[in-house]
């Protein structure tokens, strides 16, 4: 199980650097993409402790289409405990880069998710938590 954790946290980063970068298509890859990855009850808290339910990230996410072509998530250090047989808590650190005219922009975030397993081997996440490191 803890394999299809991992691969899950990778393939939806990798998914949201594509979407960022227009590496994949608007109108037919959204939902299964990204949307879909989330629980109906997800919600997310952003380092500025500001928070997002699923339809509010994701209607922020599907407005951002495109708008990065240099945009790259990097993600490391992947430790995940068993909660219960179904329920996971996965840590690991996010760094994304991006331009912003010739600066080159660099940000990291430890990231606590609860993500939960069904016996068809699906996951969903249901959490996260993001804290910004200070570089």
């Amino acid at each position: 199980m803890k394999r299809e954790i991992e691969k899950e946290i990778i393939e939806l980063h990798k998914n949201f650097q594509d979407w960022y970068r227009g590496d994949i298509s608007k109108t037919t890859s959204f939902n299964k993409s990204i949307e879909n990855h989330f629980d109906k009850d997800f919600h997310i808290v952003f380092p500025d402790a500001t928070q997002k339910s699923k339809k509010q990230l994701c209607t922020m996410i599907f407005r951002d289409y495109k708008n990065s072509s240099d945009f790259s998530i990097v993600i490391k250090k992947i430790k995940l405990k068993e909660l219960s047989k179904e329920i996971y808590l996965a840590r690991y650190e996010e760094w994304q880069s991006w331009k912003e005219g010739r600066k080159k922009i660099k940000k990291g975030m430890k990231t606590a998710s609860i993500l939960k397993i069904n016996s068809k081997k699906k996951v969903k996440w249901i959490h996260i938590h993001e804290t910004l490191i200070k570089i």
